[in-house]
């Protein structure tokens, strides 16, 4: 993931579609989370989750999954686990943006108080 967060085009903006929309919104990568989410389970609920057998050793391609899940037949269980990226937002908002924004942060704010 750092490796893919540092990937930029000739414009100097990052290859990766959301991360170039948070960029252009004045967004700054500052770091990556490697292990951001994380799923373990036996390979029963993984063949019921994923509805595929994990029959094998090995990294299994599960279909809307930004990572491979990691199976261990011998063990009986397989992982998942998924990197993220942090990016930090001024939360000064331009003008044009209204009252729209600060409600959210402010909700976002008050929610995480709790």
């Amino acid at each position: 993931m750092d490796e893919y967060v540092k990937d930029v085009g000739p414009n100097g903006l990052p290859r990766d579609p959301w991360l170039r929309t948070h960029v252009r919104m004045g967004g700054e990568v500052v770091g990556t989370a490697p292990t951001s989410m994380v799923i373990p389970g036996s390979l029963e609920q993984w063949r019921r989750w994923a509805g595929l057998p994990f029959d094998k050793d090995g990294e299994v391609v599960v279909e809307g999954a930004l990572a491979p899940v990691h199976c261990s037949v011998s063990a009986g269980h397989a992982i998942y686990v998924e990197p993220n990226v942090w990016i930090s937002h001024n939360l000064t908002q331009p003008e044009w943006l209204g009252s729209r924004v600060t409600a959210l942060a402010s909700i976002v704010i008050r929610a995480r108080r709790r």
